[in-house]
């Protein structure tokens, strides 16, 4: 999270005195008490009131809270309003805030109207039941927008030309064939989800 509150701050600091202005204001407009601080009440309210039904518990507060004193400071909440306008996910299994690198379900990410992503801890679990047609691929965030600046990504590489093959022997070049065929046929596909429908990168 200290990550996402230095990129709020980045953010503001970065803003014209007008858009300062706003986002104080935003930021009072939390504070319905008018005591100078977002307290879990306030902020439940406010979650409820604009639908932000995932981000609605005390969880999330305690989350945002850096400095745990029950409250939610300028700082803090500017890194609420960073979190909501750039689409940080909630875990669809585990539904926890993720912070940082998550992974996202392709096919529901090539489709507007749908997301569905995965903490770490629960994508390495393997036990999430999230599938198109006993079919899940899942891509880290990182490589989702690469792919999606550039679709070659997702398409078999060419052979490597230069490398000087005559030191190996020709059993052990096509097992590396074979392998890295069977990887970039997977990554270009998805892989076909077995009886067990488990989540999966490739």
């Amino acid at each position: 999270m200290e990550e996402l509150r230095e990129i709020a701050k980045a953010h503001y600091q970065a803003a014209s005195p007008q858009v300062q202005g706003l986002a104080y204001q935003f930021y009072q407009s939390m504070d319905t008490d008018r005591d100078g601080w977002v307290n879990l009440s306030e902020f439940l309210t406010f979650m409820r009131q604009e639908g932000y039904s995932h981000m609605h518990n005390p969880y999330f507060f305690d989350e945002l809270d850096r400095d745990g004193n029950g409250t939610l400071d300028f700082v803090e909440v500017m890194t609420l309003f960073y979190i909501i306008k750039s689409g940080r996910p909630f875990c669809g299994r585990c539904s926890k805030f993720i912070p940082g690198m998550f992974f996202s379900c392709v096919e529901c990410f090539m489709n507007s109207q749908t997301s569905y992503h995965l903490c770490r801890d629960c994508y390495r679990s393997a036990k999430c039941n999230h599938t198109h047609n006993g079919r899940a691929q899942f891509l880290d965030n990182y490589t989702l927008l690469q792919v999606r600046r550039d679709p070659a990504l997702a398409r078999p590489a060419p052979p490597a030309t230069g490398f000087n093959s005559n030191n190996v022997s020709p059993y052990v070049q096509n097992n590396w064939k074979i392998a890295l065929n069977a990887l970039e046929v997977a990554l270009t596909i998805g892989n076909i989800a077995g009886t067990a429908a488990a989540c999966t990168i490739m």
